[in-house]
C-alpha cells in the first residue's frame, strides 16, 4: 500500500520562520508519507532548499513574476497532475493561486498553516479569499493560541486547529568550543557580554527598538550582534554610526551559522512588534540561551517571564533595556534560565511532537473524506490510502 502524498507550497524556499517550518515537517514526515515542495518563485539556492534536496524531497520553482502572475495557475495544476497529491498544504499567501488548481485536480485534503496573526499575514484581498476557502474545503492550522484568537477575530472560526511550531532540538546542541571560535571571530573573549538577534530586519521584528534599548544600557562590557537580513539593514547601520556604537555593534548581515551565532551568544533578544510563533526563540533555547523578547503573538507560549527569560510590552524601550541590564548583571538567574530554556524546548519545541501532530491531523482528514467519498458510491482509490 503506497503512503500518501503530501505536496507543500510556500510563495519562496527562502531562510525565513514559515520555509524553515516547513522544511523541518516534510523531514519529520519523509518516509510515512510521500512529500514534495513547491516555491512559486524562482530558487534562491537558499539553505532551506539545499536542506531538503540533501534528504531527496523532490522540489518545483515556477518562477513567478512580481505582483499578480496569471502563468501560476496553470504551473500549479502542471505540478498537481504530476505529483498527484494526496494533500496540498499551503502557507503564507499561496492560496489565490493553489486553491483554482487544487479544487480542480479534486485533491482530497487541502492545510494552509496560518504563520501569524490573521490580521497581519494576507492583505483584504487575500483575507477574502482565505475566509470563503476556510468555509469550503480548506482546514487552516494556528501555530499559537495567539494565531488561533486571531482566526476567530477575523474569519469567525470558533475551534480552529492549533499545532505549535516544532524544531529539530538537537540540531542546535553545539560543542562550546564553538563560542571561543565565533566570538574571537567579532574581537571577543569571555569577559564581553553578548546579546544576539537573529532573524530578519523587517518592520515587523523592529530591530531599531532593540538598538536604542542597547543604546541605553550604556555598558562597554555589553555587545549585540544582528544576524539577518532584510529592508531595514542599511538603516541599522546607519543608526549605529550615528550612536558610535560601530565597536559594540555587529550587523552581520545573513549568515548560514545560526547554530554557532547562538552558541556564542549569552542572551537571545527579539523584539518584535507582532508575531506568530518564532523559531527563532525557540532554535535559542534549544541552545541554551535565556530570552528577552516582547510580548506579542505566541511568544508567551514558548516564554515564561522568570522562568526561561523575561517578556516585556512591545515598543517599550525602557523595559527592554532594563530586562537586558537585569539579565547582564545578575548572573545566576541567567544560569538558571538557560537550564530552564534547554528544558523547555526539549520537552515542547521538538519536530517529532509536531510532525505527530500534522500526521494525525492528515489521516483523520483523509479518513472522512474516504468516508465521505464511500457514502457518495467513490473508491478509496480515488482519494488516497494512508
Amino acid at each position: 500500500m503506497k503512503p500518501p502524498r503530501v505536496l507543500h507550497i510556500l510563495p519562496i524556499l527562502g531562510v525565513a520562520g514559515a520555509e524553515w517550518m516547513c522544511a523541518h515537517l516534510l523531514r519529520g514526515l519523509a518516509g510515512a508519507y510521500e512529500v514534495g515542495a513547491v516555491g512559486l518563485y524562482p530558487s534562491s539556492n537558499s539553505v532551506t532548499e539545499q536542506a531538503m534536496s540533501r534528504v531527496g524531497i523532490p522540489l518545483w520553482r515556477l518562477d513567478k513574476r512580481p505582483g499578480f502572475d496569471a502563468r501560476m495557475f496553470f504551473r500549479i495544476h502542471r505540478v498537481l497532475r504530476e505529483f498527484q497529491p494526496d494533500i496540498v498544504h499551503t502557507h503564507l499567501h499561496v492560496l489565490r493561486y493553489c486553491l483554482p488548481a487544487s479544487m480542480l485536480r479534486g485533491v482530497p485534503v487541502l492545510v494552509h498553516t496560518v504563520h501569524n496573526l490573521a490580521e497581519r499575514e494576507a492583505d483584504a484581498a487575500g483575507r477574502i479569499l482565505h475566509r470563503l476557502a476556510f468555509r469550503k474545503r480548506v482546514i487552516p492550522v494556528a501555530v499559537s493560541h495567539s494565531v488561533a484568537a486571531s482566526l476567530r477575530r477575523v474569519y469567525g472560526i470558533q475551534d480552529p486547529v492549533t499545532i505549535h511550531n516544532g524544531i529539530p532540538v538537537g540540531d542546535f546542541r553545539v560543542d562550546r568550543s564553538v563560542r571561543a571560535k565565533w566570538r574571537g571571530e567579532l574581537g571577543l573573549d569571555d569577559r564581553d557580554f553578548l546579546f544576539v538577534s537573529t532573524g530578519r530586519l523587517a518592520p515587523q521584528k523592529n530591530p531599531l527598538l532593540m538598538l536604542r534599548a542597547f543604546a541605553a544600557l550604556a555598558d562597554p562590557r555589553a555587545h549585540l550582534a544582528f544576524a539577518g537580513e532584510g529592508p531595514l539593514e542599511q538603516r541599522l547601520e546607519e543608526e549605529v554610526r550615528s550612536a558610535g556604537l560601530q565597536a559594540r555593534v555587529h550587523v552581520l548581515g545573513y549568515r548560514s551559522d545560526i547554530r554557532e551565532c547562538l552558541a556564542a551568544g549569552d542572551v537571545f533578544l527579539l523584539s518584535s512588534d507582532w508575531e506568530g510563533h518564532p523559531l527563532a526563540a525557540m532554535e535559542a533555547m534549544a541552545c541554551g540561551l535565556p530570552v528577552i523578547a516582547t510580548a506579542v503573538g505566541g511568544v508567551p507560549e514558548a516564554v515564561e517571564s522568570g522562568r526561561e527569560g523575561l517578556l516585556v510590552p512591545p515598543g517599550d524601550a525602557p523595559a527592554l533595556t532594563g530586562a537586558m541590564r537585569c539579565l547582564l548583571e545578575r548572573p545566576g538567574e541567567r544560569a538558571a534560565m538557560a537550564e530552564a530554556s534547554c528544558r523547555r524546548a526539549a520537552a515542547d519545541f521538538s519536530l517529532e511532537k509536531m510532525a505527530r501532530a500534522y500526521d494525525e491531523l492528515y489521516r483523520k482528514s483523509l479518513a472522512a473524506v474516504r468516508g465521505a467519498h464511500r457514502q457518495a458510491g467513490v473508491t478509496e482509490a480515488a482519494v488516497g490510502q494512508p
